[in-house]
Protein backbone atom coordinates (compact mmCIF):
# COMPACT_ATOMS: atom_id res chain seq x y z
CA UNK A 1 0.00 0.00 0.00
CA UNK A 2 2.93 2.32 1.11
CA UNK A 3 4.92 1.09 -2.23
CA UNK A 4 2.22 2.15 -4.12
CA UNK A 5 1.43 5.81 -2.65
CA UNK A 6 5.15 6.41 -2.96
CA UNK A 7 5.62 5.34 -6.67
CA UNK A 8 2.49 7.41 -7.44
CA UNK A 9 4.12 10.56 -5.74
CA UNK A 10 7.55 10.14 -7.52
CA UNK A 11 5.44 9.60 -10.73
CA UNK A 12 3.19 12.77 -10.16
CA UNK A 13 6.95 14.61 -9.24
CA UNK A 14 8.44 13.58 -12.39
CA UNK A 15 5.47 14.24 -14.73
CA UNK A 16 5.56 17.92 -12.98
CA UNK A 17 9.14 18.45 -13.00
CA UNK A 18 9.30 17.64 -16.73
CA UNK A 19 6.81 19.45 -17.70
CA UNK A 20 7.99 22.74 -16.11
CA UNK A 21 11.43 21.89 -17.33
CA UNK A 22 9.87 21.36 -21.22
CA UNK A 23 8.01 24.99 -20.76
CA UNK A 24 11.21 26.87 -19.42
CA UNK A 25 13.16 25.29 -22.52
CA UNK A 26 10.74 26.36 -25.25
CA UNK A 27 10.73 29.90 -23.18
CA UNK A 28 13.95 30.11 -23.48
CA UNK A 29 13.83 29.04 -27.72
CA UNK A 30 11.19 31.11 -28.00
CA UNK A 31 13.68 33.83 -26.32
CA UNK A 32 16.42 33.76 -28.12
CA UNK A 33 14.43 33.07 -31.26
CA UNK A 34 13.25 36.77 -30.99
CA UNK A 35 16.68 38.51 -30.12
CA UNK A 36 17.99 37.03 -33.28
CA UNK A 37 14.49 38.34 -35.38
CA UNK A 38 14.60 41.76 -33.67
CA UNK A 39 18.37 41.70 -34.09
CA UNK A 40 17.69 41.27 -37.82
CA UNK A 41 15.21 43.80 -38.17
CA UNK A 42 16.70 46.36 -36.76
CA UNK A 43 20.43 45.80 -36.60
CA UNK A 44 21.00 49.78 -35.44
CA UNK A 45 22.35 50.25 -31.82
CA UNK A 46 19.99 51.27 -29.31
CA UNK A 47 22.39 54.29 -28.54
CA UNK A 48 23.90 56.71 -30.66
CA UNK A 49 27.68 57.39 -30.29
CA UNK A 50 27.67 60.16 -31.38
CA UNK A 51 26.02 62.15 -28.62
CA UNK A 52 27.42 64.79 -26.66
CA UNK A 53 27.42 64.86 -22.90
CA UNK A 54 24.95 67.79 -22.90
CA UNK A 55 22.61 65.00 -22.95
CA UNK A 56 23.25 63.03 -19.84
CA UNK A 57 21.79 65.28 -17.00
CA UNK A 58 23.19 65.67 -14.18
CA UNK A 59 26.22 63.14 -14.44
CA UNK A 60 29.42 63.73 -14.26
CA UNK A 61 31.48 64.15 -17.47
CA UNK A 62 34.27 62.50 -16.71
CA UNK A 63 32.07 59.36 -15.49
CA UNK A 64 30.42 59.33 -19.51
CA UNK A 65 33.63 59.58 -20.52
CA UNK A 66 34.84 56.24 -18.59
CA UNK A 67 31.66 54.35 -19.39
CA UNK A 68 31.61 54.91 -22.51
CA UNK A 69 34.69 53.39 -24.02
CA UNK A 70 33.28 50.21 -21.68
CA UNK A 71 30.00 49.73 -23.26
CA UNK A 72 31.95 50.15 -26.41
CA UNK A 73 34.95 46.97 -25.65
CA UNK A 74 31.90 44.98 -24.28
CA UNK A 75 29.67 45.32 -27.49
CA UNK A 76 32.74 44.69 -29.55
CA UNK A 77 33.30 41.73 -27.65
CA UNK A 78 29.94 40.22 -28.00
CA UNK A 79 28.91 40.53 -31.67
Amino acid sequence: MNGDLLNDGLNLMAYGMGTVFAFLALLVIATSIMSFVIGKLYPASLTDSSKTSSQYHGIDPQIISAIMPAIKLHRSKHK
